[in-house]
């Protein structure tokens, strides 16, 4: 990243006081940076200097694996799982706590944590959401509360067992009264996210850091913690707060995936940053979709070093997809190439594919998750390292005897990637054992002969969520701005932003803000401002706001259970001058407001919008290439889970928080 770029962010950064609901924000976008910056240039940050060279469409963003707020997506058909060996409670004290933030409440059992290992389960206990209540089973119900739960919120649950006497704590007030439990908890098994026996059961939503502490930790009210949990005295678990799916306690216990699909790591967390993102500091990614990749000018001719060391940070979305996924790799032809490699089975490679290849086991990549991976030649040795542990290693000459280009997110032709790397580094000349794994951005040290760092995104997630895509000439213009030192400038002739789909920009049933400042000079006859959904295709995962030129007036468009435009506004929205817009839903009430005064009347039905399509921003979804606008979106936020304005209210006077 340049310094002029570093410098116009520091400065728009300036007098940032923070926003106390910031944890819940899952997209902002200030705008700020030098004038013509967009997301499509990558910068070998080595001493060559190579130009990188894209083909396709590779999406860059701030979603990094370096950080501390972490959760865990569970979709509904995934969870965790140790089937044995875990520390008995016995009949001592105990406390499992943990963060949720639910997708959904209107379905039945939905299983947090059991402790249970057989029938008839009284070895144990399992904490259970069902609807907005909680329950507590063991040997039949030991405990039920009712309401508990809000959809759409981060809440903390505390469940301890102190002196024989066990008391549920939401949000570190207690729950109803303690009830009595003397029982011997002899169970070494646990779960998190369905039920023990794996009858279902399965959580929708996330949960970030679920600690298991064999002593009571909390024995009246308190404040939960602003910050990830740590291992404390007698903590037997300390989970679903890493970049990866690990145990922190000191036991570093090793869970298995089980169900159909695989947990997700994501920075959506309970904790709000101390400070604002920063991309050259925090770190960013490169999201590669399986039919794009990246090309240095430079050659690499692999057989005239004796030592070499290939090293990045992989998250795969979709192993299955293709037989083979590069992560970076040499082609000249059809032969005689070197790649550094995933297999669809959860392997990891690296050599000439076929003749002098080396391969970890099965399962030790997984999806969706960040895993940092190295393959290190050492004279006639090759070891291959998965989070700093050895995984493969055996005796090699030679990885190749040709020079070729060097390919990011793919090997010679079909070995493509299927999801986010970011680190991407070439040492050739030095054998660099991994110690210890990264806390931020690689740098180029001794040798390095190619580093990629995806940190040149010039309008990025301040969240830290996203990556996006800028298509056209969507781009920072600094000549005209809101708040800060830039905002991002649509010209109307295909331009827009591309934000790809997450689970964290998916609203469902729950409250959310959507707001950004506008400054619109022409536009399609119907032109998106901002829109999430699937191209050509109307479903029920789709929402839209809608500028019609006829009478220059926005309508919220929402295609979910069968309804469609639910408001439809009446302010005249002036052309060329800045307007602020907003969203908000707060329980059944959606309400539109147009510089802090509500337009059109409030929606009051409910509704779930479904999960899938991208979110835009400068165009509508349904025809991204001409349903576009000509102007300029300042200050772009999606607060999810909190409705910010239930009722007419003062603008933003300054750049949003950005932390």
């Amino acid at each position: 990243m340049s310094v002029g770029r570093f410098l116009q962010q520091a400065a728009a950064g300036a007098g940032d006081t923070g926003d106390d609901d910031f944890a819940n924000v899952v997209l902002l976008l200030d705008g700020d940076g030098p004038s013509g910056d967009n997301n499509n240039t990558f910068t070998d940050s080595s001493t060559n200097g190579f130009t990188v060279t894209e083909n396709g469409s590779v999406v860059q963003g701030s979603f990094s694996p370096y950080g501390d707020n972490w959760s865990n997506y569970f979709g509904g058909n995934t969870a965790f799982q140790k089937t044995s060996g875990v520390t008995t409670i016995g009949t001592g004290d105990f406390t499992v706590e943990f963060w949720f933030y639910p997708d959904n409440v209107s379905a039945g059992y939905r299983t947090f944590y059991d402790g249970r290992k057989t029938s008839p389960y009284g070895d144990g206990v399992g904490i259970f959401q069902n609807g907005t209540d909680i329950e507590v089973w063991g040997n039949g119900q030991i405990m039920d509360r009712t309401g508990v739960i809000t959809n759409g919120q981060w809440t903390h649950l505390a469940l301890v067992r102190n002196s024989g006497s066990l008391q549920l704590y939401i949000n570190g007030s207690a729950a109803g009264s303690a009830v009595s439990l003397t029982a011997n908890l002899s169970s070494d098994k646990r779960t998190f996210g369905e039920n023990t026996v794996g009858s279902g059961y399965t959580v929708q939503g996330y949960v970030s850091n679920l600690r298991e502490t064999h002593s009571a930790v909390y024995t009246s009210a308190f404040t939960p913690s602003t910050s990830p949990l740590s291992s404390i005295a007698n903590t037997e678990i300390l989970t679903l707060q890493s970049n990866r799916f690990i145990d922190n306690s000191s036991n570093a216990y090793e869970f298995s995936i089980i169900g159909a699909g695989t947990p997700k790591v994501t920075p959506f967390s309970p904790f709000k940053n101390d400070d604002a993102r920063d991309i050259t500091t925090d770190g960013g990614s490169g999201y590669f979709d399986g039919s794009s990749d990246l090309a240095s000018s430079g050659s690499v001719n692999w057989s005239t070093y004796t030592n070499i060391t290939l090293e990045a940070w992989v998250y795969p979305t979709s192993l299955s997809s293709s037989t083979v996924h590069a992560i970076m790799g040499t082609a000249s032809g059809a032969v005689g190439y070197t790649m550094f490699y995933l297999y669809s089975d959860g392997r990891i490679g690296v050599g000439i594919t076929g003749v002098n290849e080396i391969t970890s086991a099965s399962g030790v990549i997984k999806n969706n998750k960040w895993q940092h991976v190295v393959a290190v030649k050492s004279g006639s040795t090759t070891t291959l390292y998965v989070d700093g542990t050895s995984v493969a290693s055996a005796t090699t000459a030679v990885w190749s005897n040709n020079s070729a280009v060097l390919r990011v997110g793919r090997g010679a032709t079909s070995e493509r990637m299927y999801g986010y790397l970011t680190d991407v580094r070439v040492v050739l000349g030095t054998a660099i054992v991994p110690s210890t794994l990264p806390t931020s951005p690689l740098t180029a040290v001794t040798n390095t002969e190619f580093l990629l760092n995806f940190q040149d995104a010039g309008i990025y997630d301040r969240s830290g969520i996203n990556n996006l895509d800028t298509i056209g000439n969507a781009q920072i213009d600094t000549a005209v701005k809101k708040y800060g030192t830039g905002s991002i400038e649509f010209d109307g002739s295909g331009d827009y932003l591309k934000i790809l789909q997450n689970d964290g920009l998916e609203l469902g049933s729950g409250d959310y803000t959507i707001e950004c400042w506008v400054n619109i000079s022409a536009a399609a006859n119907v032109g998106g401002i901002f829109s999430k959904g699937l191209p050509s295709t109307l479903n029920t995962s789709t929402w839209s706001l809608e500028f019609n030129t006829t009478n220059n007036y926005v309508s919220w468009y929402v295609q979910a259970a069968s309804i469609s435009y639910i408001i439809t506004g009446s302010q005249n929205i002036k052309t060329s001058n800045w307007i602020h817009i907003a969203v908000t839903r707060s329980g059944n009430d959606t309400k539109l407001f147009v510089n802090g005064v509500q337009d059109g009347s409030t929606y009051t039905g409910g509704y779930t919008i479904a999960t899938g399509g991208d979110l835009y921003l400068g165009t509508g979804f349904y025809a991204p290439t001409t349903r576009t606008i000509t102007g300029y979106i300042d200050d772009f936020r999606i607060t999810k889970g909190i409705a910010r304005y239930t009722s007419s209210f003062t603008p933003p006077d300054a750049a949003l928080p950005k932390f």
